[in-house]
């Protein structure tokens, strides 16, 4: 059976503290910021209800973009990468 890691008082991931998750939810978190923090925006749309997509493609659409963005792959994953 696996055990738990111990206690770390720096992000309070102890059984008797807020947990992990709550220390990432408010990493990075300052009142200056423009945007909440990654772990803020995380929650908010995992309590949002689940809908369907609003927009679809078919497969045909799907290829015929493929094939419109595909002479540009290459340079894009170039300047990714350096």
């Amino acid at each position: 059976m696996p055990t738990r890691p111990p206690a770390c008082p720096r992000c309070a991931c102890s059984p008797a503290g807020p947990g992990l998750r709550e220390a990432r939810r408010w990493a990075g978190a300052s009142l200056s910021a423009s945007h909440p923090p990654a772990g803020l925006r995380a929650e908010m749309l995992e309590r949002r209800p689940q809908r369907p997509a609003a927009v679809t493609l078919t497969a045909a659409e799907s290829a015929r973009i493929g094939a419109e963005l595909a002479p540009y792959a290459e340079r894009v994953r170039l300047a990714l990468t350096e």
